[in-house]
């Protein structure tokens, strides 16, 4: 999987909508009980929702990434 290609769609009733990788390297798990129950993304994202785990190509992409709390206050600030 490559950093920012399209590695998954997820639907909802308004819309359908590309899920970028947010980091480069192999799949070595993916949550199989989603698709039974994909709210549980919504409901615990970071417990139970989880989409994949990986095995990363080049961990310096990490410091990319914002934590939780960089995120949840970029989106209060875009609402």
């Amino acid at each position: 999987m490559q950093k920012d290609e399209p590695f998954a769609v997820v639907e909802s009733v308004k819309a359908v909508s590309d899920v970028y990788a947010p980091l480069t390297g192999r799949v070595s798990e993916v949550n199989d009980e989603l698709p039974n129950s994909p709210e549980v993304i919504n409901q615990d994202p970071y417990g139970d929702g989880w989409m994949l785990r990986m095995e990363l190509d080049n961990k310096s992409e990490l410091d990319e990434l914002l934590s939780a709390a960089e995120y949840e206050a970029m989106v209060n600030e875009l609402s």
